[in-house]
This record gives structure tokens, C-alpha cells and sequence, in this order.
């Protein structure tokens, strides 16, 4: 029997609350941002991951209009894994040596930010499912319609990517739906990618010019606006 971990992106919802739930409760404690694990043990096709199948949840996915936005959230906590991870680097007498780039304390900053970003994530995806009907059974939704007509709404959204501001983030994500402005729950993600990439530059800032120009010249392009 095999065992699948997704992609974090492509991990259903329940996994990602879980995981940030336990990320807030123990980030205290932690070094490093723990990844999530949506673990799919069995056939192909599978629908149910283990944990999923454990509690009798439905198992879903990010809502289909923010597949855009749920690979925004990861390339931006990816990014800041990297930062996190950065040491200072001494050439000496031909020898190259490392010593810690951030303080015990610095590091706790830069993983509540992420805690942050990913409660705005949250805010933000249970204001658009209740907005659109979607924080009800899977059966009820489809019995009274409420499917067929979020799909008329994802399909335009698609059709709508081209004339989307912000930009999407990469070209890999490009053509993924994600929320616009107007949209319900389109603010509380707005507000928190701006605050989380803000927090993390300026405390580059304050520690390396050179350091911050190269992590702010890889953050995710179109994401959020600096003044």
C-alpha cells in the first residue's frame, strides 16, 4: 500500500486549518515552519486523505475561484522558509564559515508573519464560502443549486484572468482564478500578503541592505504594492 503526501497547494482545507492551528498554538516553540501534509494512503484516484477519512470529513479543497490564491499563500511562505534559513557567511584564512543571520527573537517575528499571512488566508476563504453558499454539505449544495451557479461564477472568473489586478504572482499560477478586488473576502488576504511582506523587508532592512535587496528582488512579483 503507498502512501501520497500532496503538494502543499494542493492540500484540502481541513489539512491546511490543521495545520495552522497547530502552527499558531507552537510557534513559540518552533525553529522552522512546519509543512502540511495532506497524506493519501491507498489506490490512485483515492478521494479521501487519511486524516480526512479519519473524522469523516468531506475532504475538500480550497474553494475552485482561489486556486490562484492558495498558490499565491505557499510561494510566499516558501519564500519566507528561505529567508528564515539564510545565514551570514565569513571567508577566513581560506575557510568559509556560518554563523546565524537571525537572533531566537527575529526568528519568532518572521514565523508569527507567517501565522498571520496564513489567519488571513483563512478569514479570507470562510467570508467567500459563505458568501457564495459553500459552507454547507456537499449534497446541499448541489440540491439546491448552489453548485451550479458557483460554477458560472468560477467560469467567468477564468475568463476574466487576463484584466485581474493584482497580477497573478508567476506564469506557473497565471492561469489559475483567484479573488478581485470587489470580491467577498478579497481584503483580508489583500491586507495580510501586504503586512507579511512588509514585516519580513523591513527587518532585512534593518539588518543587511545588500541581504534585503537580494530577498526582495525573489519575493513573489505582483503580489503586493510597497509605497
Amino acid at each position: 500500500m503507498t502512501t501520497r503526501i500532496l503538494r502543499e497547494r494542493d492540500a484540502c482545507f481541513q489539512c491546511i486549518w490543521a495545520h495552522n492551528t497547530y502552527f499558531r498554538r507552537h510557534v513559540d516553540e518552533l525553529d522552522a515552519r512546519p509543512r502540511v501534509e495532506c497524506r493519501i494512503t491507498g489506490r490512485q484516484g483515492k478521494l479521501y486523505c487519511d486524516a480526512c477519512q479519519l473524522s469523516h470529513h468531506a475532504c475538500e479543497k480550497v474553494a475552485p475561484a482561489r486556486q490562484g490564491d492558495v498558490h499565491d499563500l505557499f510561494a510566499l511562505l516558501e519564500w519566507s522558509d528561505w529567508v528564515l534559513a539564510h545565514k551570514s557567511i565569513i571567508h577566513l584564512r581560506g575557510r568559509e564559515l556560518e554563523f546565524p543571520f537571525w537572533t531566537d527573537n527575529d526568528r519568532r517575528l518572521i514565523l508569527k508573519a507567517a501565522v498571520d499571512l496564513l489567519k488571513g488566508f483563512r478569514e479570507s476563504e470562510d467570508m467567500h464560502r459563505e458568501a457564495h453558499g459553500l459552507n454547507v454539505r456537499k449534497q446541499t449544495r448541489e440540491a439546491n443549486g448552489t453548485t451550479a451557479r458557483y460554477n458560472v461564477f468560477v467560469t467567468a472568473r477564468a475568463a476574466a484572468l487576463d484584466n485581474q489586478n493584482p497580477a497573478p504572482i508567476n506564469p506557473e499560477s497565471a492561469r489559475l482564478p483567484r479573488l478581485a478586488y470587489g470580491d467577498d473576502g478579497f481584503l483580508p488576504f489583500a491586507i495580510a500578503k501586504n503586512s507579511f511582506g512588509r514585516t519580513i523587508i523591513r527587518m532585512l532592512e534593518q539588518k543587511d541592505m545588500g541581504t534585503m535587496q537580494i530577498f526582495r528582488g525573489h519575493l513573489p512579483a505582483g503580489v503586493m504594492i510597497f509605497s
